[in-house]
């Protein structure tokens, strides 16, 4: 055994060393509300299985959930060539802005973005979506994932801060996920390329096992070039290299105790256009920029399926490092920054079940501390503060009939913020509760109300300074420390219907309304001047009493021996319920239009073709025009587009996945839009695939 623990803390070193020189994602809880709409690479078998590249929606296992939870699952192989941002982009319910670059980029649930979105690596949230105009988000490249799921406001009780929007959560790969059961080495290479910004990207993963311990290495690099736009523009300044890896063991230590521990490296350089949040001109130029951010985890798991004591304890360290620096040396109104946001937690939770009840509950506390190495005491720079998070949850799912579940919940969540003399603290309680039936063998109905919970983030509070730093400064930024936190009150209707027929036929339809309500909904707002001589603008982030969130979601797909067939579609609209001035000290009657990205939909059709050992489809994504926009906001134009691909796993080479494919075939210019603003998306792209997994 002091062998088994020497070669856990050995790998743990090297991880920090590593660091130093520069879980499951899905907890035990019950998913309300959409009330999960999941993505899912599977935990690739050895050889992957022979499935068309169309995502598939599946109707997860009901263990004592009150609602389903619905699933897209790809075919074995990672696909380089298709960015985590276009499979999440695809997904029911997600909306994706950023283009197809791997960071800058903002997720969007339930029309709320940004920090309003808990995104979590192994159910961790990195707490820094974005910073003032800056989109910061860096997405985990498809090559270390397994799963990726999406849940609507408050639907998942374990997920806190943050699951105001709804959440999504990415579970890292293990390695077991490479090996099977008689398999002492596994692994996988692949290289991508694709025309659309020219980009290359290399794969490589090799997990063993020695004894009760099993080891993963799995490092994917690539380089991208500048993006070319559809209407044969290129998108100067957008080219980056981007390197990730994942180190994991995992110690079996015995039947009812595993350990695991991880460390995950993301790292974006690059060079990024002022177009991605506003307009490039000579005053506001393109950015230098290096992302740099780490996870480090302790991950215990105690008598896994035990009725009574089912534990999870999890310790971890989150790294944030975003720098920027303009172009042209400062010239205009752009600045330097050196952001650092870590966070230090734990989180433990248990199961137990008793009487067809299933008890799920735990705790959590987090601490993140915030600075800027580039000082120049501006609203360019991120306040020096801290924040203490913590929190504790029950859960109650409770099949009360066979076809009948009821699930009830309360999450208790308090908080801390300090920045030199100002202070922000409080506590408050959020609530679950549904009901789902099974009408028919295949058709369930449900119904939930769910609370999800914003907690104003250090930036939120703490924000403070002129801009810019010398001459005629226009915009002066003063802090808040007197914010609330967001509370949203969702309520949802939706039904899954899932049916096997004959002759290898599936049917498989979801759909859901949702309507959010949200407290104390936080927006900059203009408060005013500071008088003569030069009448400076003064802003200030504020809540406003209420903003309301409404919208719905429907997928379906059909199954056959010849072919397969899907499409989903989402649509989201908001509005204030309260007045308020706008930056630009406009006031906003109650009612207006929220910023919410546009409704957009897709439609998939693959044809197997077992002769060649092929599959071949064909996809359409379109969204439709924006119109209902905020007041002084032009109205946004749709868009659609067809892609064709092409997938070749020959029998003869086991292991073996080629993947080919032409993106925006007509090569249409159209934009990303996040509610405010239009991003320039990628033209036709041409992309090869090669993987190969032993």
């Amino acid at each position: 055994m002091k062998t088994k623990l020497l070669s856990v803390l050995v790998l743990t070193a090297i991880a920090q060393l590593m660091y130093a020189s520069e879980e499951s994602a899905n907890t035990q809880a019950v998913d309300l509300g959409e009330i999960q709409v999941v993505a899912v690479k599977k935990a690739l078998p050895s050889m992957p299985e022979k499935q068309s590249r169309i995502s598939q929606i599946n109707v997860a296992p009901e263990t004592g959930s009150a609602l389903p939870n619905i699933s897209v699952q790809q075919g074995g192989g990672t696909n380089l060539t298709q960015s985590t941002a276009m499979q999440l982009n695809e997904m029911v319910g997600v909306q994706m802005v950023g283009g197809n670059r791997p960071t800058t980029q903002s997720i969007s649930l339930g029309g709320l973005s940004d920090d309003r979105v808990f995104v979590g690596i192994d159910g961790i949230n990195n707490n820094l979506a974005s910073f003032g105009h800056n989109q910061s988000r860096q997405l985990l490249n498809s090559a270390l994932y397994k799963e990726v799921s999406a849940s609507q406001s408050g639907s998942n009780i374990a997920y806190g801060n943050g699951n105001l929007g709804g959440a999504v959560n990415f579970e890292t790969l293990d390695p077991n996920d490479f090996l099977a059961q008689d398999k002492s080495v596994g692994g996988q290479v692949g290289l991508g390329g694709a025309t659309g910004d020219y980009s290359g990207d290399a794969n490589a993963a090799v997990a063993f096992k020695t004894g009760d311990v099993s080891y993963l290495l799995d490092v994917v690099a690539g380089r991208s070039n500048n993006v070319r736009l559809g209407n044969g523009q290129t998108l100067a300044d957008s080219a980056s290299n981007n390197l990730q890896y994942l180190l994991k063991t995992v110690w079996d230590i015995s039947k009812a105790q595993t350990l695991k521990a991880s460390f995950l490296s993301m790292q974006n350089v690059g060079l990024y256009p002022a177009t991605v949040n506003k307009e490039t001109y000579s005053k506001n130029p393109s950015s230098n920029f290096n992302f740099f951010q780490t996870q480090s985890m302790l991950d215990y798991h105690w008598n896994p399926d035990n009725p009574y004591i089912d534990l999870k304890a999890k310790l971890y360290y989150n790294e944030n490092h975003l720098g920027s620096s303009p172009t042209n040396n400062g010239g205009g109104f752009a600045l330097p920054q050196d952001v650092h946001v870590n966070t230090t937690g734990m989180q433990l939770s248990n199961v137990t079940t008793v009487y067809k009840q299933r008890l799920y509950y735990g705790a959590e506390y987090s601490y993140i501390n915030g600075y800027d190495g580039y000082s120049s005491k501006t609203s360019a720079n991120f306040p020096t503060a801290n924040q203490q998070l913590y929190s504790a949850f029950l859960q109650d799912s409770w099949d009360i009939l066979p076809k009948l579940n009821i699930t009830v919940g309360g999450r208790f969540n308090g908080y801390q913020s300090t920045s030199g003399n100002m202070n922000n603290d409080g506590s408050f309680f959020t609530k679950q509760v549904s009901i789902s039936y099974k009408v028919i063998d295949p058709l369930k109905v449900y119904l939930g109300y769910t609370e999800g919970y914003c907690i104003p983030s250090l930036q939120d509070l703490y924000l403070g300074g002129d801009h810019p730093n010398s001459g005629y400064v226009f915009l002066r930024f003063i802090p808040n420390p007197n914010l609330k936190p967001e509370i949203g009150h969702n309520k949802t209707v939706g039904f899954v219907y899932d049916h096997n027929f004959a002759d290898k036929q599936r049917v498989r339809v979801t759909g859901n309304l949702f309507l959010n309500d949200v407290d104390d909904y936080i927006l900059n707002s203009n408060i005013g001047n500071d008088g003569p001589p030069f009448y400076t603008a003064v802003n200030q982030n504020i809540n406003i009493s209420k903003a309301q969130l409404y919208g719905y979601n429907v997928s379906a797909e059909y199954q056959n021996h010849w072919f397969e067939v899907m499409t989903n579609f989402t649509y989201t609209r908001g509005k204030t319920k309260s007045a308020y001035r706008n930056e630009n000290g406009n006031t906003i009657p109650a009612g207006s239009a929220l910023p919410i990205p546009r409704a957009k939909g897709m439609v998939a059709f693959a044809v197997p073709i077992r002769v060649i050992d092929s599959t071949v489809q064909t996809r359409f994504d379109y969204a439709l025009a924006q119109n209902h926009v905020p007041n002084n906001t032009p109205k946004v134009p749709g868009y659609a587009l067809l892609s064709l691909a092409y997938q070749w796993q020959p029998n003869f080479v086991k292991g073996f996945t080629m993947s080919a494919g032409i993106d925006n075939l007509f090569d249409q210019y159209y934009q990303d839009y996040d509610g405010s603003t239009l991003v320039p998306a990628m033209g036709r792209s041409i992309y090869l695939q090669l993987n190969y997994r032993f």
